[in-house]
């Protein structure tokens, strides 16, 4: 593999065993790949055994075929940065950029050209003298970025670095960074419980669920084929009910269903929000409006039918409804639907 080989990673601490378990993954040189997944499940874990910042039970981290086990952290060449940046305060700009190059041993004038070079690529020319102290969140974060580019790392791993910046601010930065990790060829390993930034940054994800793998693919596979109900609840799809497949079919509170799948028992059944619409259809569920929430290009809109509460997103072009209407919502079973065996509890995290 031309990059990083992860191979069946296992970590556990005193109080908490299983932190990871059996943990596996490739990612190519150039690729963007993110680690998603909620608070606990082991992702930030994973990265300080790929930093080489903590020694795994078993398994091996490889970069182009060698095995790091023995390499210690400073000599990886693999870039770090954190949520809370950990610039030096009582460093200017330029010092804290340069940190790295100094301790490659770069002579000054190299290292000023890439220090110049690097605050350009990251949208702040003539902040060499800057004091960080008089910096704005967003631009102490480019700064924490520059820092970790300009050695010319190897692989740049980010653990949550958006997660202390508000919503407007941390849109506009992630578009700029997918557009500087893109434009240098960086190859980018980025932490995160958003699934937002996973989507907008990332090549593929590899999704977590305590101490595990639970699915690795694209952002569109990610969302359209969630291999499971954890991983389709973590990423937003909740409308659940339970069903019986049997000869072809799927019965449910909401009534039976064709499948394009061959199975039979119990299982868990998944309306896709997106795929309705307004009307009706060959198949078509019918309930009260509860609740119409306005998201720009698209209104989602909570439907009690039955017993069960789902939502569901209509272009706002369409003739909303309003609280209390009564709705038919028209869907394709090959499109609208998804199965899955019945999970055992919703864990998020291995705690």
């Amino acid at each position: 593999m031309d990059g990083l080989t992860v191979k069946d990673i296992w970590v556990s601490f005193p109080n908490k065993p299983h932190v990871l378990s059996g943990v596996s993954f490739e990612q190519a040189r150039g690729e963007v790949l993110a680690v998603l997944g909620p608070s606990g499940c082991g992702k930030s874990t994973l990265l300080a055994v790929i930093a080489g910042l903590i020694q795994q039970e078993r398994g091996t981290v490889r970069w182009q075929g060698k095995d790091l086990s023995e390499t210690p952290a400073h000599k990886r060449g693999f870039g770090l940065m954190f949520q809370d940046y950990a610039l030096f305060p009582h460093m200017r700009v330029r010092d804290n950029v340069a940190f790295g190059l100094r301790m490659q041993g770069l002579p000054r004038p190299a290292m000023d050209k890439r220090v110049t070079e690097t605050l350009d690529l990251v949208g702040l020319p003539g902040y060499e003298e800057r004091d960080v102290h008089n910096l704005s969140g967003g631009e102490q974060q480019r700064v924490a970025l520059a820092r970790a580019l300009a050695p010319k790392p190897h692989l740049l791993m980010l653990d949550e670095p958006m997660g202390s910046l508000d919503r407007a601010l941390r849109e506009r930065l992630l578009e700029d960074l997918r557009s500087i990790v893109r434009q240098s060829g960086q190859t980018t390993l980025y932490v995160t419980h958003d699934q937002e930034e996973a989507y907008t940054l990332a090549d593929r994800i590899v999704v977590m669920q305590a101490g595990q793998v639970a699915q690795i693919g694209t952002p569109q596979e990610i969302y359209r084929q969630p291999a499971s109900p954890f991983v389709a609840r973590f990423i937003g799809l909740t409308n659940f009910v339970p069903g019986e497949a049997a000869g072809g079919q799927v019965a449910t509170p909401l009534g039976t269903f064709p499948l394009s799948v061959q199975t039979a028992g119990p299982v868990e059944v998944l309306f896709r929000p997106d795929a309705v619409r307004l009307g009706q259809g060959d198949y078509t569920l019918q309930g009260t409006v509860a609740e119409v929430i306005f998201q720009g290009d698209i209104t989602r809109i909570n439907v009690k039918v039955g017993e069960s509460e789902l939502y569901f997103e209509v272009p706002s072009t369409s003739e909303l409804p309003t609280v209390d209407d009564r709705v038919s919502l028209a869907f394709d079973p090959a499109e609208g639907l998804q199965i899955f065996e019945p999970e055992k509890g919703n864990d998020f995290s291995n705690e």
